[in-house]
């Protein structure tokens, strides 16, 4: 078993490098949302996205999570763009705490992050955000 272990800790440093808490407890407000840009270095193809949000127990929308390409750092795809490539995630579960967790891949040198609070009225509270970047 020891043999198996070391394989699995050997692997595992190759290939899952890079973690980072990116959002640590933040609000968003209501109709409005916050963004996290991503450099990713070279020779990474992917990326662990965990995202953990809390909603209002009168809220009737959640959290859109849309991951937007940019090949300069500059010009990144739409929130349209993205919807239409189906490059996003949402989350919602009335006055709860959950946490979602997604493989989003890394086929640019950049990528924003975008949380969208889809709820008119409330506000999403303690977002955090993690992500590790695997080869």
């Amino acid at each position: 078993m020891a043999f198996f272990e070391k394989m699995l800790k050997a692997l595992q440093a190759y290939y899952v490098k890079q973690k980072k808490k990116e959002v640590d407890g933040k609000t968003i407000d209501p109709n409005s949302y916050i963004d996290v840009d991503i450099e990713i270095p070279e020779g990474y193809n992917g990326m662990l996205l965990t995202v953990r949000a809390k909603f209002d127990a009168s809220a009737a929308s959640g959290l859109r999570v849309l991951y937007l390409y940019s090949h300069d750092g500059v010009n990144y795809d739409t929130e349209e763009e993205a919807v239409n490539a189906m490059n996003y995630f949402e989350m919602f579960k009335k006055g709860s705490e959950i946490q979602r967790s997604e493989i989003v891949p890394t086929i640019s040198d950049y990528v924003r992050i975008r949380l969208r609070n889809l709820d008119p009225d409330y506000s999403i509270t303690n977002v955090t955000v993690w992500r590790v970047l695997i080869r």
